[in-house]
């Protein structure tokens, strides 16, 4: 009896863990995009610190969207994140 209950809420746990894992991914990335798009037009000559911190904001978002997606090493999401 309690090792049904045991692999039925292990079974859900994981299915749970997935779709965390796509959300985070979908969050991060979107969030690291919206920041992104206005970062690149900060003119850097006239306002260097602006934009320097623009760009590491997005950044970290973008490094934060590729957390999960290191459990698959071939997931070409992975590359298209750091290339950004």
């Amino acid at each position: 009896m309690v090792a049904r209950i045991l692999e039925k809420s292990s079974g859900q746990l994981l299915k749970l863990s997935l779709a965390i894992s796509k959300l985070f991914y979908v969050a991060f990335n979107s969030l690291a995009n919206r920041m992104y798009d206005p970062a690149q037009k900060i003119d850097a000559y006239r306002i260097p610190v602006l934009a320097r911190d623009a760009m590491f904001r997005a950044s970290t978002y973008f490094r934060w969207a590729d957390f999960y997606l290191h459990g698959s090493p071939s997931d070409p999401r992975i590359n298209s994140l750091w290339v950004q």
